[in-house]
């Protein structure tokens, strides 16, 4: 590490000491979300291994505008399955077979969907949120071959 960085940092030092330490996340309350999605992919879940399809999404209007939204669908059977393709038609997104969805992910990349987040209680008494992806409410806006830009990004000259 250079010199240069730590001095860059030394700034923040007292503010390090000042922040808490751990988890300050706190769930959107309950209701109706529109969102973009920003990212979709395949991946192992961390404490049962088993795969799943994790998404993050952008809340893009009201008072949470801004704020990101995570959604892991599971597949431990057949049911699971059913339900992935649920949310992925849900999204726009016609897939004819599973296995074929790996490669189609990218497509459901800057779509806008409405999502609803629900929180449930445990048996013994701990709360969990769920969300459930509705409905399709915007395709992607072309972006004119540049990755990773929303739809309300205004178009910066060099």
């Amino acid at each position: 590490m250079t010199n240069e960085l730590k001095d860059q940092l030394a700034v923040f030092d007292e503010t390090w000491k000042e922040a808490p330490e751990g988890n300050t996340f706190e769930n959107l309350p309950d209701g109706k979300y529109q969102v973009s999605i920003q990212e979709v992919r395949f991946e192992n879940a961390k404490t049962s291994g088993r795969l799943q399809l994790a998404w993050v999404f952008h809340v893009e209007s009201g008072a949470h505008k801004g704020r990101k939204i995570f959604h892991y669908r599971g597949l431990e059977d057949e049911a699971s399955i059913g339900f992935m393709k649920k949310e992925v038609f849900a999204c726009g997104l016609k897939v004819e077979k599973a296995s074929d969805l790996p490669d189609m992910l990218e497509e459901l990349l800057f779509r806008i969907v409405e999502v609803t987040l629900k929180t449930k209680k445990r048996d013994n008494g701990d709360e969990f949120q769920n969300c459930f992806i509705n409905k399709l409410l915007q395709e992607p806006v072309d972006t004119g071959g540049f990755q990773g830009q929303r739809a309300d990004e205004e178009d910066v000259p060099f």
